[in-house]
């Protein structure tokens, strides 16, 4: 479970050491702020699913957003 962590954060610092001096060089700060996001939540993410934590599918927050928007659809064709 350890390698797998280590492995994690050495292939997100590899990935950042590659991409951030090219944000970086071209000023792109809003840009290299959602990359570091990003990346960041992927580095968790896949940390939780290294240490078989049980987390909620992200699928249930889509389908709790658009599920009232799929009612009204429906409603508007009839169904």
């Amino acid at each position: 479970m350890l390698k797998g962590l280590l492995l994690f954060g050495v292939f997100a610092a590899a990935a950042a050491a590659w991409e951030l001096p090219k944000l970086m060089k071209k000023r792109w700060r809003k840009e290299t702020v959602v990359y570091l996001l990003l990346l960041i939540t992927g580095v968790i993410m896949s940390s939780y699913v290294v240490s078989l934590v049980r987390i909620a599918s992200p699928l249930y927050l889509i389908e709790t957003v658009y599920r009232p928007v799929i009612r009204w659809v429906s409603h508007m064709v009839g169904r």
